[in-house]
Order: structure tokens, then C-alpha cells, then sequence
């Protein structure tokens, strides 16, 4: 509708999608996707993009296949992992194994990616 309309307009006054210019003056290169995610996520206190998949690819390995079925990865900000489970059993069997997955963590997903756990019961 007048979205149409508007771009044709700006297009016909020479308004264009120009990138910002940098400090020296120049146009910026184009960065690849995941350098600009990984920047961003780094900002957030964030690992980078490749082990956030890594996590979820592996998750059964990191909680075990059983506990998997049942509880998944939330944030995972400055080395702290937040899982969130279903049921209150299932977060007290998660506390309890909560060193163990950062144990196994260090192997999957490299040192001090995930330094604490913490365990939230939520409804999915």
C-alpha cells in the first residue's frame, strides 16, 4: 500500500541505501555474518555463534539422554548456563549433576565456556 509508494518516492528524489561512512571517511567492506554475530554476542557476554550450536547440537551429551528429554539450554552470558526444566524433580536431579556438567562442558565445549549452572524451573 503506501509502503510501495514511499520507496518510489525516495527513489525519485536520489535517496538511496548509502553504508555509514567510517571515520576516515570510507565506505566499510561487508563482513560476513557470522563475524558481526559473534561481535554482537560478545558484547552480550555471549560465546561465540559456533559453540552456542555446538551446545545445542550436543545437548544430550553435556545433561545426558535422559535428563535431555526433559530440560533445555536458556541463556549463557559471562560463563553462567541457565537450563530450564519442566518440572521441579528434574531441576533437583540438574542441581545435583550440575558440577558434572561443567565438567563435561570443558571437554564439549571448550575451557571456561561454562564456569556455573543455574537451574530454572519454567513452563515450556
Amino acid at each position: 500500500m503506501n509502503t510501495r509508494r514511499s520507496v518510489v518516492v525516495c527513489h525519485d528524489l536520489g535517496v538511496g541505501w548509502r553504508p555509514l561512512p567510517t571515520p576516515d571517511g570510507d565506505s566499510p567492506a561487508p563482513r560476513a555474518l557470522r563475524d558481526s554475530l559473534d561481535t554482537v554476542l560478545k558484547g552480550l557476554g555471549s560465546p561465540p555463534a559456533e559453540v552456542r550450536v555446538r551446545l545445542h547440537d550436543r545437548w544430550d551429551e553435556l545433561v545426558g539422554p535422559e535428563a535431555a528429554v526433559h530440560c533445555r539450554p536458556g541463556s549463557l552470558e559471562d560463563g553462567r548456563l541457565v537450563i530450564e526444566v519442566g518440572e521441579p524433580a528434574w531441576a533437583s536431579q540438574l542441581r545435583w549433576q550440575s558440577a558434572e556438567v561443567i565438567r563435561r562442558s570443558a571437554d564439549l565445549l571448550g575451557d571456561d565456556v561454562i564456569q556455573q549452572v543455574e537451574i530454572r524451573v519454567s513452563k515450556r
